[in-house]
């Protein structure tokens, strides 16, 4: 089984604030460039029955980011890919380090189930420290923190499984520190 997930644009370690792969338009994130590789990766993989999906961008993030143009920019990807290979599953990240799906609530949702055939999966990352500071969670009984992480997750990423119009969602990265150092992260 193959996934192309589309990580980062330069040959680094990914992801921080300051790599120039945060959000649509940032200094290493031009979206021509990144449609025309979507564009590529495509047809590399085209009637390839192994390669399964594909994702548009992993972990959005910065301080550029905001629903209005990662809707505009995850349409685009989504329909370039699926107008080239429409086999496969498109994949598509949320904002904030693909903590958080909100914007999904606040726009419309990209495409419609119909539209891509039942292609287009939502993703996320869940790890302790997703969508909340650690602060928050050694100041409140350690008995609370895995309630208050799976609220979050429903609230930032879940909801999308929900309802008359679900779509898939595909949890790729989870995680926590399990060396113990820290409470907020274990």
């Amino acid at each position: 089984m193959v996934i192309a997930d589309n990580h980062i644009s330069q040959s680094r370690w990914c992801c921080s604030l300051d790599d120039g792969n945060d959000f649509f338009g940032d200094s290493s994130f031009d979206p021509q460039e990144w449609l025309q590789g979507l564009r590529l990766v495509a047809r590399r993989f085209l009637n390839k029955s192994t390669v399964l999906a594909m994702s548009l961008q992993n972990e959005i993030r910065g301080t550029m980011e905001n629903a209005n143009d990662w809707n505009n920019y995850v349409t685009q990807g989504v329909t370039t890919i699926h107008n080239i290979n429409p086999t496969v599953l498109v994949i598509v990240s949320g904002l904030d380090y693909d903590n958080d799906l909100r914007c999904l609530k606040e726009k419309p949702k990209p495409l419609t189930v119909e539209t891509l055939d039942n292609k287009l999966v939502f993703e996320v990352h869940l790890y302790s420290f997703s969508g909340d500071f650690e602060s928050k969670f050694v100041q409140q009984p350690l008995s609370n923190i895995c309630a208050n992480i799976m609220n979050g997750f429903v609230d930032h990423a879940e909801f999308v499984i929900e309802g008359p119009n679900p779509f898939s969602l595909f949890v790729s990265e989870y995680g926590y520190d399990q060396r113990e150092v820290n409470d907020a992260e274990n």
